[in-house]
């Protein structure tokens, strides 16, 4: 049985490979501060089959079965956008927020229509500058998470009632260190001598701003990046499938035998035997023939 498969022309239109990532200006190497979480990450049935059958059809020589085949690699979507300093309200118009927002809208639209698009996991990651009380900041990154989880639910519904992974926490100088790397040589180093030191993180801001060059720094291009909210959607996509199967054809039935004629049964039947006239010649002592012959009407003398 001849057996091929292709993917339905559903899959072409929806398709979207791995996703849209957005670009994340945040650094990545983010600080290991508190921590706190809501409700479990979503996950799936384990004992859900991998395949549905969805319809089955005739098309000519072939069987055309219909499958949904079910989506087993992560995908993953990442957005950032950025808050002003000392405050956890969020601007699509300040810094870089336009283009991020842009990008996770058109994400939502996309798994608003696509049917074949499930959503396995949300998590976002709030953050704050190490500058200023460590207490209030944290509070800050915490306020941060929860406008980022107001605002994705108010742009898709089905969202709301999805459970979010949430983490809150203060970067601290260390965090900084690798991106002060574009500064001269000597400010990066008596910079990195007082974040590398034993002291508070208050002791040692108070020593970083008396370096005015390395202050100025941090402020226009380090510390901003760490005001931020991060957002991670981890999603898988089905696919519909069609089988073709070709037909098995019976095998044709032989021809019946041809049946042998019955013989016909000899009888016992009475054979005529037409008469024949038979001449008959006798020789004699007598001088002369003697011939027999039919009987006739004619008289010899």
């Amino acid at each position: 049985m001849k057996t091929t498969f292709y993917t339905s022309a559903l899959i072409l239109a929806l398709c979207c490979g791995t996703g849209a990532v957005a670009q994340n200006n945040a650094t990545t190497n983010k600080a290991q501060g508190n921590t706190t979480c809501t409700d479990k990450v979503c996950t799936t049935n384990a004992s859900c089959p991998d395949s549905v059958l969805l319809s089955t059809r005739t098309d000519g020589n072939y069987e055309v079965r219909q499958y949904l085949v079910k989506g087993k690699n992560i995908m993953e979507a990442d957005y950032a956008v950025h808050f002003p300093i000392n405050s956890s309200q969020m601007s699509q118009t300040f810094s870089d927020n336009s283009s991020a927002v842009k990008s996770l809208k058109d994400f939502v639209a996309k798994f608003k229509s696509d049917t074949l698009m499930r959503i396995k996991a949300v998590k976002i990651n709030a953050w704050a500058s190490p500058d200023g009380v460590e207490a209030s900041n944290l509070k800050l990154a915490k306020a941060r998470a929860a406008t980022f989880v107001a605002y994705l639910q108010s742009q898709c519904l089905e969202m709301k009632g999805m459970a979010v992974n949430t983490t809150s926490a203060v970067a601290t100088w260390k965090d900084c260190l690798p991106m002060l790397d574009k500064l001269p040589q000597a400010e990066y180093k008596a910079a990195a001598e007082i974040i590398n030191g034993n002291h508070t993180e208050a002791v040692k801001e108070a020593h970083l701003a008396k370096l005015p060059a390395v202050w100025d720094y941090l402020k226009s291009s380090v510390l901003p990046e760490f005001r931020c909210a991060e957002i991670e959607i981890h999603y898988t996509r089905s696919s519909i499938v069609e089988q073709r199967v070709m037909i098995k054809k019976p095998a044709p039935t032989p021809a019946p035998a041809p049946v042998a004629q019955a013989q016909p049964v000899a009888q016992n039947k009475p054979v005529v035997v037409e008469k024949q006239i038979e001449y008959l010649i006798i020789e004699d002592k007598h001088k002369g023939i003697i011939v027999e012959m039919d009987e006739s009407n004619v008289d010899w003398e």
